[in-house]
């Protein structure tokens, strides 16, 4: 179990598994990032790589006649430099090795950590400093070292932007680009941008915009072609907070980004999660300490002190006798909202902040109410709010609730022009097309990226289109084709789900009752423990229904992917579905189910179970009374 795992994930991250071990210290596993093969970005992948093993190696698992659970007793040590590399041994027996100071520090470093732990040398600190927090262990002794080495224990990765799924260069949305870029630019002089609104209807492309500011503001901070305040290296905070369309709970896109801000895993226990916490917490404080010079930064130190435990529970953690359990009901909620605002300026004073709203169209109340106390007051702090949102039912763009004065910048996203859809569908097939068939597309699509997308998918898929040789290659659509095209973008959808492996198709619908984010573990639960679960779901990813956010959770490509799944299915199909759902939550997270209340309400009412959606649905008013939020 151990080795399978860890060879898949070197694999995945490409490493080089170098060399295997036993002695009296133990087995030690010699890992290489950078040679024989070599990428542009050899220190991400391995610390993305250790931390996808720890998530792993944390599972529990069985051994052959065995039924008792086990689990891996791991450390790691990282070190970074110049290696020799190469083959050595004779003509009849060889190996592909590497000798070095590096390599022999590493080893040392992994037998000094503790048990489950990452440490790194200072250079790696430096190099990853702004994708990754890390824990400053002190100075230690080492082997062969004349001075003391400073240590970092790694920690999770600080990305908070939703991971996205996009390939080749965006097309059509150059003029939005640029205008979004000078609207946001006041936060690399230290200011307020103000709200920016990107409005358009479902798969007309928000998400691959903001997705293109991003990379373009990244680029743009590591060529130092920003603001005073942008320093290369130090990056920017992206913050991703998610709506929810169903049922809306107070607060819920704060809360989202919270729980990954402090990397909670519902997996963990409520210790674990708290230790997590408190550690990430405790960093926050010590960076703000030593790299901000703000006169404010004292301020917003004690305030966060203060309100460490409403932060907390905001992330569902709660400790006896702390300030959040000792207030009433409407002063918790107040002081939700200042220890937040609390929280998004200290960030702001170590880099700019980025605070995304996505699906805003589905902001409950309370987050509106977090919003207008957010933009109040903080000219002097660089922050920028986003707001992807689709247009309300009347038509009318939506509207964020802010203080009076904050700045606003809106992006309308229109169709794609006829020559944008060809560009786009060609990315897709890696071939170029006739104009016919850009046009066909085109007209059947609206110029609607997604509908593009998905339409071109399907043509493929089918083995509809075939190669136009007129001394260049292009795709072309026979007219004897075009009656096998379905008419509306829902019969596209519903055709390539249908096209799908039978089993992958069952896993696909059931995964799209969980919502368009769903755990791995919860839907192995739902399908009593299918032992080829995990290639079904890589043969869902491979045929673009779902990616991959992390080793657990999955993102369908679109909602609207994801509502053909869902409404595909039979009512009384569904009504068991949802069945299965609230029963696989209730065994998954057993030990700790306050989180799920309201989730759990929801798909009992779905399965006509009326006596548990009342129960749960009673204890999630009752945790929202004591919060204070009522939506």
């Amino acid at each position: 179990h151990f080795l399978t795992t860890t060879h898949e994930l070197i694999y995945r991250y490409g490493g080089n598994l170098n060399q295997v071990s036993f002695d009296d210290k133990g087995s030690m596993l010699v890992i290489v990032f950078g040679a024989p093969v070599t990428y542009e970005n050899n220190l991400d992948r391995a610390a993305q790589f250790l931390l996808a093993c720890r998530d792993a190696w944390e599972r529990p698992f069985t051994i052959a006649n065995d039924p008792q659970l086990h689990t891996i007793r791991w450390r790691a040590g990282v070190t970074f430099g110049m290696i020799w590399s190469g083959l050595r041994g004779g003509a009849e027996r060889c190996e592909y090795g590497i000798l070095g100071d590096v390599v022999n520090l590493a080893a040392r470093l992994a037998l000094r950590a503790t048990w489950d732990e990452i440490w790194v040398t200072a250079d790696i600190q430096h190099a990853l400093e702004h994708a990754y927090p890390f824990l400053p262990l002190g100075s230690y002794a080492i082997k062969g070292k004349k001075e003391a080495v400073p240590v970092f224990r790694l920690l999770e990765q600080k990305e908070m932007r939703q991971t996205r799924f996009y390939d080749g260069p965006m097309v059509g949305r150059e003029n939005e680009l640029t205008g979004l870029s000078s609207a946001i630019a006041p936060i690399f002089s230290g200011k307020f941008a103000g709200v920016l609104y990107v409005h358009g209807e479902a798969g007309i492309g928000k998400s691959r915009l903001l997705h293109e500011l991003h990379l373009q503001l990244r680029q743009q901070l590591l060529q130092g072609q920003l603001g005073e305040t942008a320093v290369p290296g130090k990056g920017i905070s992206w913050f991703y907070c998610a709506t929810e369309e169903i049922l809306r709970q107070s607060l819920n896109p704060f809360k989202y980004f919270l729980r990954r801000y402090f990397h909670l895993s519902a997996e963990s226990t409520p210790a674990q999660n708290r230790a997590r916490f408190h550690t990430i917490f405790n960093i926050l404080l010590r960076r703000l300490q030593q790299e901000s010079t703000l006169h404010s930064t004292t301020e917003i130190q004690q305030e966060l002190r203060r309100t460490q435990s409403v932060i907390a529970a905001m992330a569902d953690l709660y400790w006896e006798d702390s300030l959040y359990e000792q207030l009433e009901p409407q002063l918790r909620f107040e002081n939700m909202l200042t220890a937040f605002k609390t929280l998004i300026k200290a960030e702001s004073l170590l880099q700019p902040v980025i605070l995304e709203i996505d699906d805003g169209q589905w902001l409950d109340a309370d987050s509106q109410t977090m919003l207008q106390r957010l933009t109040r007051n903080i000219a002097q702090y660089p922050i920028a709010i986003l707001c992807a949102a689709r247009y309300q039912d009347d038509g009318r763009p939506v509207q964020l609730q802010t203080a009076p004065d904050t700045p606003h910048f809106h992006v309308d996203l229109n169709y794609l022009s006829v020559d944008g859809s060809r560009t786009f569908a060609a990315q897709i097939l890696g071939k170029n097309m006739t104009p016919e068939l850009g046009h066909f597309l085109f007209e059947k699509s609206n110029g609607n990226p997604f509908f593009v997308e998905q339409l071109t998918l399907d043509l493929q898929e089918r083995g509809l289109l075939t190669l136009h040789n007129n001394g260049r290659q292009l795709f072309h659509l026979p007219k004897a084709h075009l009656e096998a095209i379905p008419s509306t973008i829902n019969a596209v959808l519903m055709a390539r789900l249908d096209r799908l492996a039978s089993g992958v198709k069952q896993v696909v619908q059931t995964a799209a009752v969980l919502g368009r984010e769903f755990e791995v573990q919860v839907l192995l639960q739902m399908l009593q423990n299918d032992p080829d679960l995990s290639q079904k779901i890589h043969s869902a990813a491979q045929a673009q229904i779902w990616s991959a956010i992390n080793e657990i959770r999955y993102l369908f490509k679109h909602a609207l992917l994801r509502d053909s799944a869902y409404t595909m299915q039979l009512r009384a199909r569904r009504h068991e579905l949802h069945q299965l759902a609230a029963q696989a939550i209730e065994q998954v997270y057993a030990h700790d189910l306050e989180p799920h209340f309201a989730d759990l309400a929801y798909h009992y009412g779905q399965a006509n179970h009326v006596a548990n959606e009342r129960f749960y649905a009673r204890r999630a008013g009752e945790q929202a009374l004591a919060q204070f939020a009522n939506t």
